[in-house]
């Protein structure tokens, strides 16, 4: 899939997943990908060490805690693979990169009207839902006027 996704100058959507898939799974197949640019421009954490292959899942998910580890207590915006689109404060995870947020919101996008902001407040994202995780300029996002910005929802990863 990254093969595929790199010669198309994109990258596959559920890289910091534990298990990448194989060639003849469904999720290969109907994967969704996201143009390298997007992940310069918003800053997605996607190491290296993830398309690695000749890394057990067990080094890629020691090493993903590693990368997490450095945004605990800092803003960051995560992409799950239903599509949903959630910020908060990172407040720890788990061997399995369950996420912990604090003080976190889902931002709905719409083509008709602005971003909505739906309060989650506490809120736990399974690992195996996490499709990409990055850390969040504040004054940056502070300064945003969501409710000029219009784009469609992102579409849930297909298994």
């Amino acid at each position: 899939m990254f093969n595929i996704c790199k010669k198309s100058g994109m990258f596959p959507i559920f890289s910091t997943m534990p298990r990448q898939p194989r060639f003849d799974d469904d999720e290969f197949k109907t994967a969704h990908c996201i143009h390298f640019q997007s992940i310069k421009l918003f800053s997605w954490i996607i190491p290296e060490f993830i398309f690695e292959s000749n890394q057990t899942n067990d080094n890629k998910t020691r090493k993903m805690a590693q990368v997490l580890d450095a945004y605990v207590n800092k803003l960051v915006n995560i992409v799950t693979g239903d599509g949903r689109i959630i910020i908060g404060t990172l407040r720890g995870f788990d061997q399995a990169i369950n996420i912990i947020l604090d003080d976190s919101h889902e931002r709905v996008f719409s083509s008709a009207s602005g971003v909505e902001q739906v309060l989650l407040g506490l809120y736990i994202i399974r690992g195996d839902n996490v499709a990409l995780i990055g850390e969040i300029d504040e004054d940056m996002d502070r300064n945003m006027d969501l409710s000029r910005i219009r784009a469609d929802p992102l579409p849930a990863a297909k298994t």
